[in-house]
């Protein structure tokens, strides 16, 4: 489900599998050439084996031909960190770049885990 009221949205998800259950609320604004958006997430299947909250924040900024972009996420016990850019080359093409740093590194089969 999302509302959105001008250039701010707000978004909540309800995932159901059996006796488990996964919530996730998300708030999006758009400022000008600039966005931000928020996302947390709680796990409640009663299995302390998994995580039980995920976070997560990233912002991006326009400017000319170019935006860059940066988030920040804490995922199953692992936090990550990223940075990236995109160049409009202008007839169709583009140059995307960006860089993801993530402690402990884990493959996804092992966050799905």
């Amino acid at each position: 489900m999302s509302y959105s009221v001008g250039d701010v949205g707000i978004g909540v998800g309800v995932e159901r599998r059996g006796d488990d259950q996964h919530v996730v609320a998300g708030v999006n604004a758009a400022l000008g050439d600039a966005s931000v958006k928020i996302v947390f997430g709680s796990n409640g299947d009663n299995d302390a084996t998994t995580a039980d909250e995920q976070y997560s924040a990233s912002a991006s900024i326009a400017s000319g031909s170019a935006t860059f972009t940066a988030f920040t996420a804490r995922i199953a016990d692992a936090d990550h960190f990223g940075i990236g850019a995109y160049f409009d080359l202008g007839g169709g093409a583009s140059v995307v770049g960006g860089f993801v740093d993530a402690e402990p590194l884990r493959t996804s089969r092992q966050l799905l885990e």
